[in-house]
């Protein structure tokens, strides 16, 4: 998903570095893409569109956080003395997650501070150079399109993108879940349905899904967890994803996917046919489950591969963290 600007762009002001120092430079964009960042004015052609920012302005990179809980983030980092885990679904249960992470987020994000708590959040991500969210709260739902207030652009309200409205971004938390008997991956059926009805009215711009979070195996000797490999299959074999065509338009990222066997060649295939990329959160995968995806291998295979931070109690606050 890409807004080009027909015109070349040109910005000079204080460039934001990685290491948080400042230089003044001139960044020069053609077609949506930054095509240098130079001390010397680089020579323009006569529609050239060119900005000078203020003295005390900085130029920040314009990143993407695909994966994020926002809300969260004003929480402190959580650990656990059962760290590393196999799967989502055991932290989830976890009394110290419950009351520490959940619990305390309950209790501060009340009617009277959700907007606050939105604010401070957004923020944080904007400080970290984000300029699209995942899913944020929705701030503006009270407030007309004409006049809301907007901080940080969110994949949830598609007129933030200046997308066309009838086009949806379907963010998902778990197409499956494990059987509580068998520990079988079993489908969640209100997310599979809306998946499928939107790859049938071709209303779905990109699907982000939560799939086969867990421990990968790479990187460590104690091995894939074998749910997580379970639900990648289940996924892959599952009615919903059988037509490539279907799945490649509606643009779906598998956010973790650390249940994917990079030397699988069914599970590659199935990546590359439907046009299927990762969102990958190393931090949270590390903390959590001891390691994370082989994504040199995913890259050399072809796959797309974006960052997401994920959250403050096992993550990063922001892509740029």
């Amino acid at each position: 998903m890409k807004k080009g600007f027909a015109r070349p762009l040109l910005l000079r002001g204080n460039v934001v570095y990685s290491d948080g120092s400042s230089r003044d430079r001139y960044v020069l964009v053609k077609n949506g893409i930054i095509e240098s960042v130079t001390r010397v004015r680089p020579a323009l052609s006569e529609d050239a569109v060119f900005v000078k920012t203020d003295r005390e302005d900085w130029i920040f990179p314009g990143l993407l956080d695909l994966h994020t809980h926002s809300a969260y983030n004003l929480l402190p980092l959580w650990s656990s003395d059962l760290a590393p885990f196999n799967n989502r679904f055991e932290w989830r249960s976890n009394a110290s997650y419950r009351e520490r992470v959940r619990g305390s987020y309950k209790k501060i994000n009340t009617r009277e501070n959700r907007a606050t708590l939105a604010v401070f959040a957004e923020l944080q991500a904007v400080a970290g150079g984000t300029v699209v969210l995942q899913e944020s709260t929705d701030m503006e739902k009270d407030v007309s399109h004409k006049n809301r207030t907007l901080i940080c652009r969110d994949t949830a309200d598609v007129r933030d993108l200046l997308i066309d409205t009838n086009q949806i971004i379907l963010s998902v938390v778990d197409f499956f879940r494990p059987d509580s008997k068998m520990g079988l991956p079993s489908p969640v059926a209100r997310s599979l349905s809306a998946y499928s009805k939107g790859c049938a009215k071709g209303t779905l711009l990109a699907t982000l899904a939560h799939v086969a979070e867990g421990r990968s195996g790479f990187g460590s000797d104690r091995g894939v967890d074998p749910y997580s490999r379970r639900e990648f299959e289940t996924f892959i074999r599952h009615p919903a994803f059988k037509d490539a065509g279907a799945v490649s338009a509606s643009l779906l990222s598998i956010i973790h996917g650390c249940g994917i066997d990079v030397r699988n060649a069914e599970h590659m295939k199935f990546l590359r046919e439907r046009n299927v990329s990762i969102v990958w959160s190393p931090v949270s995968n590390l903390l959590l489950y001891g390691d994370t995806l082989d994504v040199e291998t995913l890259i050399n295979e072809g796959i797309n591969v974006a960052l997401g931070s994920d959250w403050s109690p096992s993550g990063s606050k922001h892509v740029w963290d």
